[in-house]
């Protein structure tokens, strides 16, 4: 599922596909570690919605959908965001292709 790990600021996108010919009110919302973030929701029945969030905390983002205001199976889905620029890998040896190799990974502050 594209939506496990994100990358905080960078946007992060699912599509929900409806049945044609239904009236579709959609109501998606992402609960983030710190607060609500804004979904912008695009789209058609025809053609399905898109939703999409930009991530602004590292951490458990829980996404919530309502179709005519009953949740959609499997919701709430789970998203991690992540930030990449606290992490820094030390110590990595000459490999060869096909062979496994140790290294070292250090995150700074509370980077998931």
């Amino acid at each position: 599922d594209h939506l496990g790990l994100v990358p905080v600021g960078n946007p992060a996108e699912f599509t929900i596909r409806v049945p044609e010919g239904a009236d579709a009110e959609l109501a998606v919302s992402v609960q983030g570690p710190v607060e609500d973030i804004p979904v912008k929701v695009t789209g058609n029945v025809k053609n399905g919605f898109i939703a999409q969030f930009i991530p602004n905390a590292v951490g458990l983002h829980v996404v919530l959908v309502e179709y005519n205001g009953v949740a959609v199976g499997g919701t709430p889905f789970y998203s991690k965001a992540y930030d990449s620029d606290g992490v820094a890998v030390e110590g990595v040896p000459k490999g060869a292709v096909g062979k496994t190799v140790t290294f070292a990974g250090r995150s700074n502050e509370s980077r998931e």
